[in-house]
This record gives C-alpha cells, sequence and structure tokens, in this order.
C-alpha cells in the first residue's frame, strides 16, 4: 500500500532544499489498494509506502495501524479533533505537531507512547522525512462520548485532562501493550471481518484502560502548564483557527475564510478583533514567521525559501518582519542562508 500526497515545493537555490508542504485525504479501494492522496490538482507523489489499517468504531474509537517507510520529505496538513489522539510507537521516528506545539517521538531505542488531548478542532501538521527505517505505530483516536460512561462521574485529573487544550500525557508502553499493539499491526491475517474487528476494539479498550488508570493516578494540576502558554482560543473562533492553520501556505482570502467558516467578512473581522485582539490577517502573519523560524531551524530552510512560505517577494521584506517580531535577524539567531553577525 502507499500514502500519496501532492507536494508544493518552495523556490529552490542549488544549496538549499525547500520542505514541501502538502495536503492528502484518504481513498479506500479495498486493502490493497488504500492510499493518501492529495487535494490539489497536480500530479500525486508517494510520501509513505508500507501496509496500513483503519477500522471506525461507533462508540467513537478510531483505530489506525501501520509498518511503513517514508519515501519523501513533506509536511501533511490536516484538521484534526476534538478527540484524544494516542500515539503508541514501536520503531522509528516520527514528528508531529498541533497548532503551536510540535513533537517527535523517537523509538530507536525503546517504544514510546504519546496522548495528546485536542479539546477543540485544530491543525494537525506530520512531518516526513526521508528514511531507511521501518517504521511501525498505532494510532487510537477516541472523540469526547468515549468517555461518557452512563452517568458516572469522571475522575477529577481525568477531567482536567480532557478539559485541556493540548494536554500531553507520555510513558513507555510495557511488555502487555506492546503485545496487544503487535497483534493490531497484524490484523489484517485474521481472514474473519467481524473477529478482527472485534479485536482491535478489545485491544483499543485495554490499552485506553491502561491510559485512563495512569491519568487518574495523577495529579490535576499536571497537564496546565504548557497549554496555558499557548494562545487561548474560544470556541466560537475554533473552526477560523483551525482553517487558518490548514491553510497557512496558501494565499489566504478573507472572503474565503469568512464562507467556509458561515460567516460574513465583517462579523469574522469584529469577532476575531473582539475576542483575540488582533486581525485575521495579523494572527496569520504572525503563524508564518513562527512557522518560517521552526523550518530554518528543523530543515536549513534558506532565507528565500522562508520567505517564500510566508508569502513575502523578496527576502529584505522577510528579514524586516522577522526582526520586528523576533528582534534579530534569521541570521543573527544562527538560522537561514544570512551569515551571522558578530561582535567584540
Amino acid at each position: 500500500m502507499k500514502l500519496i500526497g501532492q507536494r508544493k515545493q518552495a523556490k529552490e537555490s542549488a544549496q538549499h532544499r525547500a520542505k514541501r508542504v502538502v495536503m492528502a485525504k484518504l481513498i479506500q479501494n479495498g486493502h490493497q489498494e488504500d492510499r493518501v492522496s492529495s487535494d490539489n490538482r497536480q500530479q500525486n507523489e508517494t510520501l509513505l509506502e508500507g501496509t496500513f489499517h483503519y477500522s471506525q468504531f461507533r462508540n467513537g474509537l478510531i483505530v489506525q495501524a501501520g509498518t511503513f517507510y517514508e519515501i519523501a520529505q513533506a509536511d501533511v496538513l490536516a484538521k484534526a479533533g476534538p478527540c484524544v489522539c494516542v500515539t503508541l510507537l514501536l520503531s522509528g521516528c516520527i514528528g508531529f505537531g498541533y497548532e503551536g506545539q510540535d513533537h517527535l517521538l523517537d523509538a530507536t531505542k525503546g517504544a514510546k507512547a504519546m496522548a495528546v488531548n485536542l479539546a477543540r478542532e485544530c491543525a494537525f501538521r506530520r512531518h516526513i522525512e526521508t528514511s531507511q527505517t521501518k517504521i511501525r505505530k498505532v494510532n487510537l483516536l477516541l472523540r469526547p462520548e468515549w468517555f461518557e460512561k452512563s452517568h458516572l462521574q469522571l475522575p477529577e485529573s481525568v477531567r482536567q485532562y480532557l478539559q485541556t487544550h493540548l494536554a500531553t500525557w507520555c510513558w513507555e508502553p510495557d511488555s502487555q501493550q506492546l503485545a496487544w499493539c503487535e497483534e493490531m499491526l497484524v490484523a489484517e491475517t485474521i481472514a474473519d471481518p467481524w473477529v478482527r474487528e472485534l479485536m482491535l476494539e478489545s485491544r483499543a479498550q485495554l490499552i485506553m484502560l491502561d491510559l485512563c488508570r495512569q491519568l487518574a493516578a495523577c495529579a490535576p494540576e499536571t497537564f496546565g502548564c504548557e497549554a496555558q502558554s499557548l494562545l487561548r482560543v474560544p470556541d466560537s473562533l475554533s473552526g477560523v483557527v483551525a482553517y487558518l492553520e490548514s491553510n497557512l501556505h496558501h494565499d489566504i482570502r478573507l472572503q474565503e475564510v469568512a464562507t467556509a467558516t458561515a460567516m460574513s467578512v465583517s462579523v469574522l473581522q469584529r469577532r476575531f478583533k473582539q475576542e483575540l485582539g488582533f486581525t485575521v490577517l495579523d494572527y496569520v502573519r504572525n503563524r508564518r514567521l513562527e512557522k518560517a523560524r521552526e523550518l530554518m531551524r528543523q530543515e536549513n530552510l534558506s532565507v528565500c525559501e522562508a520567505a517564500y512560505f510566508c508569502r513575502y517577494n523578496h527576502p529584505s521584506n522577510f528579514i524586516t518582519a522577522f526582526k520586528r517580531k523576533f528582534g534579530i535577524t534569521p541570521g543573527e539567531c544562527g538560522i537561514g542562508s544570512e551569515p551571522t553577525t558578530r561582535t567584540g
């Protein structure tokens, strides 16, 4: 099976490689032909190659399992949430992020697991790097209704976790959890579809039981620290922010944003300014600069490539905007192709 995405490549110089930004969607034509294909109308490019499984259950649980290789360089963007996203990585290394938060799971020396709570819809980014290392992972996505058990009250720390947007919980899977993951990764070998789905759901439930026990045993205030430093977006604007985050690499027009979020332009502008204290275009400009800084640090983008990502026509304008926001130029903080200024 193949994961296919459409790349939109920044202008490259001979010395620098640009990160490709892609939008992808799942197309299912039977288990032997499942793939993720771009929404764009240009030639597709294979990003991941291997075996993948996807199952959705009526109780708000989604199970994704895969064994694959990353064979291209790209950032895949999509919308996610509200849900708890649990990633169990048995081998390899993967990078991903939500809004202003980025994560790196490295299982080269042992399996790792992470649960991220998405209290509202937000932008999801998956960072793909060319690698010869096999990646084996299981994802569990649980919508809020999964945690609703009749009229029983949630443990306070679990309730606090579910109310904290982007709250994270990391752990190292034990031997029993790893055995459940191994069964899920080879689910396609079970001939009977009913038995296969029953096995997947039961193993996912057991993993979540272990996770909920961990959460219930910790202090409720554990989850607020990192999320407090992020932009607090009211529910009324969560869809707007998710749309903007998913389209940072495109030209963004207010009318398109308003149409996509069922508002008029005037209502959109007024609500955004009142609730967040700045305009829609200010938000887009700042997030592009922040993302460009991340890519320059992590992917060695040049100033020209970062300027292209931020939609600036000339690198000098990008450098001016970068310094206005961060107080220093890209060269002064040691990123990009601009020479570093030294004094003394």
